[in-house]
């Protein structure tokens, strides 16, 4: 098992390929990037997962289909992020 780290872009929904045994460990910022670390199994086949970025007050109507996996503030905390991931 490894930890590798991938950027969510702040778009909406995004959809990042990785090993298909993983695990979400934590949501964090680096320099104004948001990032999700994941322990995985690198010898593992890929699957493509997808994640969604909400932001305060924004719509979110297919919130029943996701799984919560963290939150994060950017610019001091002016911004703040929601990420959820699809069918987990």
């Amino acid at each position: 098992m490894k930890i590798y780290k991938y950027n969510l872009p702040i778009q909406g929904e995004i959809q990042i390929t990785m090993p298909l045994e993983s695990e979400i460990l934590t949501v964090q910022v680096i320099q104004e990037e948001a990032f999700i670390w994941v322990l995985v199994n690198p010898d593992s086949l890929d699957t493509i997962r997808t994640f969604r970025i909400v932001g305060i007050g924004h719509e979110f109507a297919d919130a029943h289909q996701c799984k919560y996996l963290g939150t994060f503030q950017l610019r001091g905390g002016e911004f703040i992020f929601h990420v959820f991931e699809f069918n987990p």
